[in-house]
């Protein structure tokens, strides 16, 4: 599972409540195994007291939403254990660039299309 995986899931479990900046800088050092506020904070632009409080309350917010104790040296265990316990299947998609130039689309259904 990705970070970016894994942010999607905490953010529906907190009823769609996204991550702000700073608690998604902590999620994602965490994620990548950075356990240090400090070295967290460095990496910042935030205080390590700020960065540790703003964690707390992530990680309340987190176990409260899996009904387990969230921590950060938990995080990609809990992940994992919610992911098996509902049997959720991560459906990874793959970017295709195809020139339609030309091509005659009417009646052509496309769904999840991007035509950017």
């Amino acid at each position: 599972m990705t970070v970016d995986e894994a942010i999607a899931i905490a953010e529906t479990v907190l009823d769609g409540e996204g991550l702000n900046d700073v608690q998604e800088i902590i999620f994602r050092q965490c994620w990548e195994g950075r356990y240090s506020y400090e070295e967290i904070s460095q990496l910042s632009q935030y205080n390590d007291e700020y960065i540790k409080a703003l964690a707390a309350k992530l990680w309340k917010q987190l176990s409260e939403a899996f009904d387990e104790k969230v921590k950060k040296n938990n995080l990609r265990s809990v992940f994992k254990r919610y992911l098996r316990r509902n049997q959720v299947t991560l459906h990874r998609t793959q970017v295709i660039g195809v020139n339609l130039s030309g091509a005659n689309l009417s009646g052509a259904k496309l769904s999840f299309a991007n035509l950017s």
